[in-house]
Order: C-alpha cells, then structure tokens, then sequence
C-alpha cells in the first residue's frame, strides 16, 4: 500500500484521523458482526480504540439494524462435537428462506472443524435432496465423512438416507427436533446466512438464489471469532488472493510468438473470487496465482500560483517496470 506505514508485523498503521472511515468502508462491503469485523481489520490494521469504532459503526448501519438477531445474555456454554479433521464431521439442516426460481428451502452442511459450508437450494425437505448432495458433491469433492448430525426429522430419519449412511459406513447421530442448542453450528449457520442473504438482496434486489455465491464468499473468508481464521484459511491453509475490483495486473502470453513480450497488460480487474480474477478485455477467468501487479509511483505536484497547495498522484511507468512477480513477490519465469 502506497503512501502508508506499514509496521514490522505486516500491518498498516492507520492514524485516528482516518480510523473511522476505513472501519466504515469495511464494514459497508462485509456487513460482517462485531467480532468478526474486529478480527478482520485487526488482521491488516493498527488503529486505535478498534473495539469502540467497530461497535459504533455496527449500531449506526441501517441494514444490520434491521436485519442482525437482537444480542440478549450469554447462557452457559457446553461441549459440542467437533471433527479432528476437515469435513470428518459434518452438521445438515434444512432452512426454510422463501419461494425464488422454483426453490424456497436451503439445505445447509457444516464442516464442524473449519466452519466450512455447503448449501444447496431445494423444493423440498425431503431425503433425496440431501442424499443427491452427499453422493453427487459433498463426498465426490471432499472425501468420506465419519460422522453427520441432524435433527429427528423427516429428511434424517428416512430409510433411504440411513441405508446411505450404513453403505457408506457413516455415523449418523440424531438429536431431538426443535432443539437448536444440539447442533449448534448448523443452526447459527442458517442464522448468518440468512442475515447475509437479506442484506445482500436488500441492497442489490436480486433474488436469493442468485447472490447464494457471494454469500459463501462472505461467510467463508470471515475470521472465526474464536480462533482468528477464516474457513477458506483453515481448509486450504493460506488467505484469500488479496486483488480486488479496480487493481491493475499483467497477465502471461501463453501463446505469444518469438521475440514477442511474454506479459500483456496491464488489464483492470473487474471480478474477483477466492481463487480466480476476470480482467477486461480478456473472455477467460485466471487463477489467482498467474497475474502480477503492477508497481505504482506516487509523483507530487506543487501549484505555481500557491506554493502550499501540492497535488499527489499515483502513476504506473510502464516502461520501467521491474520484472513481473506473483501475489507472493516471487519472480515469475519466462518460458
């Protein structure tokens, strides 16, 4: 980050004066809850009395106002059951959200580890749909799960589903319906979601199905209040790319011709997700791992007619620019 002090620890430091704008920014494009916005911004900032900023900020958003669960005592806490591993141990519950495209349910998994989800929009609430997400994408995409947890339910207690789970040598524990507290992570899943889901189409007026992949996007790269990282991070063991819509990369010829330059650029970024970029003027998506960024020089301008005025401008010499490197700051190779 041009223009800013960045501390030793790899953070930038932000003076007070900016301190509450940079927290707003941040929360209007995450609308993130009060602890997850502080470990996010804790994570890249140093700014001062973060906790009361975030707080204010929080209560001041019309949008979390009318959409966040109102915060009432904390009751005792008890022991819940975790995986060991990755997607050892799942949660499913189906969340009714309303009609849109021909669904109106969401079935929702949740790797008790990592926090990870997984959600599908249905018709209905019945055992197909949760045995066709199993066999089709939740095991196909991550491995065999040992144990899954539900409800007492219609979908659950199906003879089709147990017949799945005996085949398939998974455990499947049922807990009591209507009783939230037994499978705690799914349920405050189904909560955060649908907060998402009703801000996000509060603002965009889009129907649910439609912004389901920015909700994920959201919710999945959200540091946990308790153990400081995100899903994404936990599952694949690094952070999010850190491009953004507006960047400026080079992206690599993989066809270029003899004597030809081997990058092509520099291209705006125009969508980003966690592990591709889509830049203008190029119809393909790229992986997150082959553009490179492009190094920028702040120039000042003093005024002729006042001497104290000065004008800061960021610019991008092409013709100098040093050789291309990843996200990582690594080189990158010609062929």
């Amino acid at each position: 980050m041009e223009g800013w002090w960045i501390l030793p620890v790899h953070r930038v430091y932000v003076p007070e004066q900016l301190a509450h704008k940079v927290v707003l920014q941040h929360h209007e494009l995450t609308h993130l809850g009060k602890a997850a916005l502080e470990a996010l911004l804790g994570r890249y900032y140093l700014i001062a009395r973060l906790p009361s900023l975030r707080a204010s900020v929080s209560q001041r958003c019309l949008l979390c106002v009318q959409n966040n669960a109102k915060q009432g005592p904390v009751g005792l806490i008890g022991v819940q059951r975790c995986g060991q591993a990755p997607f050892e141990d799942l949660e499913v519950d189906f969340t009714e959200i309303g009609p849109s495209r021909g669904n109106k349910y969401l079935l929702v998994f949740v790797c008790t580890f990592s926090g990870w989800i997984e959600a599908y929009p249905t018709c209905t609430e019945k055992a197909r749909e949760v045995t066709k997400a199993l066999l089709k994408d939740i095991i196909p995409r991550y491995g065999m799960p040992l144990t899954i947890g539900s409800e007492n339910g219609p979908a659950s207690v199906a003879e089709i589903v147990q017949q799945v789970a005996k085949a398939l040598e998974i455990k499947w524990n049922l807990h009591t319906a209507h009783r939230p507290q037994s499978s705690g992570k799914v349920e405050c899943m189904n909560q955060t979601l649908k907060q998402a889901m009703a801000k996000l189409c509060q603002e965009t007026t889009l129907p649910w199905t439609d912004i389901l992949p920015l909700v994920f996007l959201r919710v999945r790269c959200a540091p946990g209040a308790r153990v400081g990282f995100s899903p994404f991070e936990i599952l694949y063991g690094t952070a999010v790319h850190p491009y953004k819509p507006g960047d400026q990369v080079w992206v690599k010829d993989w066809k270029k011709e003899f004597l030809k330059p081997t990058w092509k650029g520099p291209y705006p970024v125009i969508l980003t997700t966690p592990t591709a970029l889509k830049v203008a003027g190029l119809n393909t998506w790229i992986h997150h791992s082959q553009p490179s960024d492009i190094q920028y020089e702040w120039k000042v301008t003093s005024d002729q007619k006042h001497l104290l005025w000065i004008t800061l401008k960021k610019t991008a010499d092409l013709a100098e620019q040093p050789a291309p490197r990843n996200s990582d700051n690594t080189l990158l190779n010609s062929p």
